[in-house]
């Protein structure tokens, strides 16, 4: 098994994952990050992307991997101009949804969440590589100072995270539109 961690994920496809039902412009739905539990080890490698409507994900429907992290977001019209596929919040949202993560990759995918945090100035290093771990502190709200989290360093070194961070930020980018 390869230690460099494969972020490369599909595009939102529009599509309900569990009813096949089109997502239609303007309607929210939950997008879902997940790994496959096994299979072929590319497979296992790879974090997939599935849409569900609100009512079937309300309804309980989820992937049927290991869910990485989800986020709502609102279908755009087409013709608008490309956006984020997570936005900051969502993004440090996912970050803390990670947090308890013992899994190599997803404290991995973690770890690049931090780094890209740490660029948009949503987090900032007060320690880097220190006893296996990364001590960032999150962006303070008003005369509240920001909480300090430790992220895991997975050990990976500077060839692999800017490999996967590039993989990372492409699966970011989307095509999809955004609303003005």
């Amino acid at each position: 098994m390869s230690m460099t961690p494969n972020f490369e994920v599909a595009r939102a496809s529009g599509v309900c994952g569990a009813t096949g039902r089109p997502i239609t412009v303007g309607e929210p739905f939950v997008a879902c990050l997940w790994s496959s539990p096994g299979g072929e080890p590319q497979e296992a490698e790879r974090l997939f992307r599935t849409d569900y409507s609100i009512e079937a994900w309300t309804s309980g429907a989820r992937p049927t991997g290991v869910l990485v992290g989800h986020w709502r977001s609102i279908l755009a019209p087409p013709n608008t101009r490309k956006r984020m596929l997570i936005g900051d919040d969502e993004l440090l949202d996912l970050f803390m949804q990670l947090a308890e993560a013992t899994d190599p990759k997803r404290q991995a995918f973690r770890y690049l969440l931090a780094l890209i945090l740490v660029r948009k100035r949503i987090l900032r290093i007060e320690s880097a590589r220190k006893r296996g771990a990364m001590l960032v502190r999150l962006k303070p709200v008003g005369d509240t100072p920001g909480e300090i989290v430790e992220v895991i360093d997975p050990g990976i070194d500077e060839a692999m995270v800017a490999e996967a961070t590039e993989q990372l930020s492409a699966v970011l980018a989307s095509d999809e539109p955004v609303t003005t």
